[in-house]
């Protein structure tokens, strides 16, 4: 996954608005959520979850483990059990 730490960051970080629709590597997706997330070269932002729906929509399993953890703990989506048991049920129907 480090390969594609730099790529994200020239993909959308410092980017145009529009270059958000251009990102399409899973992998880019979910480090773009990380870099919300922590607020490393971006201010910290809920807008991880954009990110990260967007990783999850394309399989990545690390997007729907810490997309998991948002809704365990409310963080940037109101706190649902349900969703969260819905995503477990479909990560276990990838598997």
């Amino acid at each position: 996954m480090e390969k594609y730490k730099n790529l994200s960051k020239k993909s959308y970080i410092g980017g145009k608005k529009s270059d958000k629709n251009n990102v399409s590597n899973p992998d880019v997706l979910f480090n773009i959520g990380l870099y919300y997330f922590s607020g490393d070269g971006v201010p910290q932002s809920y807008e991880v979850v954009y990110w990260w729906r967007k990783a999850v929509k394309k399989d990545n399993i690390d997007a729907k483990n810490n997309l998991g953890n948002c809704y365990i703990r409310g963080i940037g989506v109101n706190q649902s059990y349900i969703k969260l048991l819905i995503g477990l049920k479909k990560l276990l129907k990838m598997e």
